[in-house]
């Protein structure tokens, strides 16, 4: 005796199950929403003067400049003044970002020179979706590095392994433990600016206090020690009251990429895990090694007599010139600038001076437009799915029901 389904129901699965086929795009939703886009245009300006009482015979300065950091921030270079291009080599490091090596002529004494930089930046703020992100087990092969510890990231020290298990240890899922570890450093440290000096994470445990560079170090430090990859961001901020040189971090999530928090602002109650405003101007990925130092902003070598060098970041609002599919409208444009008169020296024993701001951030809007309907449609294609999937087992229950009876 032969199975028979009813014709219409049939019919009606099939095509469920074709519309479903139809549309793969429908049911994979970013893992992130971007919105309000704004442009401004960055201009370093380098100070080198020379004191004397000798000359500076040879001056080499390596400096990070912004890059593009998908898919949130994207840059252009606009050119560099006070400097011949004979004089500019660059090149890109294992990380990816662009450093450019300055090759400096002879400074007599009582005489200096200036180098302006210029860049074009369009940041969006990025809220990322976590809570589909799947539990990790061992990091891949390539990520391995950012599990490890470095100078100021003592991630296998005792006390930083005993915190990070007090701290994250009931977890395995990398974002709850990345969200415990935010928490926590928010409340454990307070804010204290340190002055060309890197404290780095053992000793913002011991001492409960530090500022960006610590908070920053200390949240990578205990990610590393609980098995998540992170990494150190050195940058700018828009709009800060006193200086917009900053650092925060990102961790990486399965199925997410690279996601980017911010302790440091994020301790004064707005929300700066797993999203970012766009005011936060990434300049590099990771601190600047040289030897056995660390060092944030740049390094120079020099002959001769040293040269005392200072910096200067300014920010003026620029017009749109990245698009998206779905525009999204400028929130108020914010300037800042701010001059370091520390000397960051690279060679042989000195850091550079490094600041931190306490602006709390924007509020972020939680889904664009598009995003939205992304997940709208997402809904309603799984909703189908599922619909599907019980009809046909419906159908085989009642055509088994019937077997062996009479047609």
């Amino acid at each position: 005796m032969g199975w028979r389904f009813p014709k219409i129901p049939l019919l009606f699965a099939t095509i469920l199950i074709l519309t479903l086929g139809a549309l793969p795009g429908a049911a994979q939703s970013p893992p992130f929403t971007l919105s309000s886009p704004i442009a401004y245009e960055l201009t370093h300006v380098i100070n080198v003067a020379n004191q004397g009482p000798g000359a500076v015979t040879r001056l080499d300065l390596e400096i990070a400049i912004p890059v593009d950091v998908p898919p949130y921030q994207y840059t252009r270079f606009r050119g560099a003044q006070g400097v011949e291009k004979s004089q500019i080599t660059e090149k890109t490091d294992d990380e990816g970002n662009t450093l450019l090596m300055f090759h400096l002529k002879e400074i007599p004494a009582g005489q200096g020179t200036q180098i302006k930089l210029r860049y074009l930046v369009q940041v969006y703020a990025v809220a990322y979706d976590l809570s589909l992100a799947r539990p990790s087990g061992s990091p891949e092969s390539s990520l391995r590095r950012y599990t490890a510890p470095e100078k100021y990231v003592e991630s296998d020290d005792p006390a930083i392994v005993a915190k990070a298990m007090e701290v994250a240890g009931r977890f395995t899922d990398p974002v709850q433990k990345a969200r415990a570890i935010y928490a926590y450093v928010g409340k454990a440290l307070t804010f204290k600016l340190n002055v060309n000096k890197i404290d780095g994470a053992l000793a913002a445990l011991r001492s409960g206090q530090g500022d960006c560079t610590e908070f920053t170090t200390l949240a990578v430090a205990l990610l590393r020690a609980s098995g998540v990859p992170a990494r150190v961001l050195l940058g700018y901020t828009a709009g800060a009251q006193d200086t917009p040189f900053h650092d925060w971090l990102e961790f990486y999530v399965p199925d997410r990429g690279w996601v980017p928090m911010d302790p440091t602002w994020g301790r004064h109650g707005a929300d700066y895990f797993g999203r970012m405003d766009n005011r936060h101007v990434v300049k590099k990925r990771g601190f600047l090694p040289l030897g056995d130092k660390v060092y944030e902003g740049f390094v120079y070598w020099w002959s001769g007599e040293k040269p005392e060098i200072s910096d200067e970041i300014s920010f003026r609002p620029e017009t749109l010139w990245h698009s998206l599919p779905t525009p999204t409208a400028l929130p108020p444009t914010a300037t800042a600038t701010a001059v370091s008169t520390a000397t960051p020296v690279a060679t042989p024993t000195s850091l550079p001076a490094k600041v931190a701001t306490a602006t709390p951030g924007l509020a972020l809007p939680v889904l664009m437009p598009n995003f939205a309907t992304a997940v709208a449609v997402a809904s309603l294609v799984g909703c189908f799915a599922f619909l599907s999937f019980l009809l046909i087992v419906g159908l085989l229950i009642f055509a088994v029901a019937r077997r062996g009876k009479p047609g």
